[in-house]
């Protein structure tokens, strides 16, 4: 499989910053919107969230080569495979709350705390793949050329 690395430069980690700020924006919209009852928040993070699961897309389809590009057997692979797994699960947990999504039932109800839960959930799944990620570059090297 043919990796997307427009002028040399891998296309992944351009793309990732899109879903992370959306779905980061969306679970403190949800929080915020919580603690302020605000219906205004509520919409604002719903949009949010669809943008998030919408732009994660084509980060996650850039990502898919760089991952089938490494030696199946090699410790980077298995970090590598931790990160999309953590991370493909957190697209999975914020789909399934844009699918899910209460519709007309701003906060405080039931609904809306258990859909802020979620997010809050998405959102550290979001952080430990994100980390993981990080580890790809500066633990395992992945993406450098020259590492000291």
């Amino acid at each position: 499989m043919k990796t997307w690395r427009p002028g040399g430069v891998p296309l992944h980690p351009a793309l990732v910053h899109f879903p992370v700020v959306f779905w980061t924006l969306d679970a403190a919209l949800e929080s915020w919107a919580i603690l302020t009852t605000s219906a205004s928040a509520w919409r604002l993070a719903l949009w949010s969230l669809a943008a998030g699961c919408l732009s994660a897309l084509p980060a996650m389809a850039a990502g898919v080569p760089e991952l089938l590009a490494l030696d199946g057997e090699s410790a980077q692979a298995a970090a590598a495979w931790r990160h999309a797994m953590l991370m493909a699960t957190a697209w999975t947990v914020f789909t399934l709350l844009l699918v899910l999504a209460p519709a007309g039932a701003p906060p405080p109800t039931l609904p809306a705390l258990v859909h802020c839960a979620g997010a809050l959930a998405g959102f550290a799944l979001l952080a430990a793949g994100g980390h993981a990620g990080g580890r790809l570059v500066y633990h395992h090297g992945i993406g450098m050329r020259d590492r000291p």
